[in-house]
C-alpha cells in the first residue's frame, strides 16, 4: 500500500456512542486504485466515511508475469469508541 489516509470518525456518531465494523469487497485496478468497491455496514453513515477515505487509497500495482493486473481484495474498517476510564464511570 502506498497511500492510506484514515476514515475520519463521523462526530455525530462518537457523541451518539455508536460505534462498528465497515466491510469493503472490491477490486485493485492495475493503476493501483480500488475500483468496483462493494461496502457492508452496520450504519451508512460509517460506510460514507471509509468509502471518503479509499478514494485516496493507493497500491503499487500487481504484477502477473511482469504486466500489470487486477486482483481481489476485502478490507475491513473498525470505529471503535474509547473505554471510559473508572473515573468516568462513577
Amino acid at each position: 500500500m502506498l497511500s492510506h489516509p484514515q476514515p475520519t470518525f463521523p462526530n455525530h456518531l462518537r457523541n451518539a456512542q455508536i460505534d462498528g465494523t465497515v466491510r469493503l469487497v472490491g477490486r485493485i485496478g492495475t493503476d493501483g486504485r480500488l475500483t468496483s468497491v462493494v461496502t457492508e455496514s452496520g450504519h451508512p453513515d460509517l460506510a460514507v466515511a471509509v468509502e471518503d477515505a479509499v478514494r485516496d487509497w493507493t497500491w503499487q500495482e500487481a504484477l502477473l508475469n511482469c504486466e500489470p493486473v487486477e486482483i481481489g481484495i476485502t478490507i475491513s474498517v473498525t470505529f471503535l469508541l474509547p473505554n471510559p476510564s473508572p473515573a468516568a464511570q462513577q
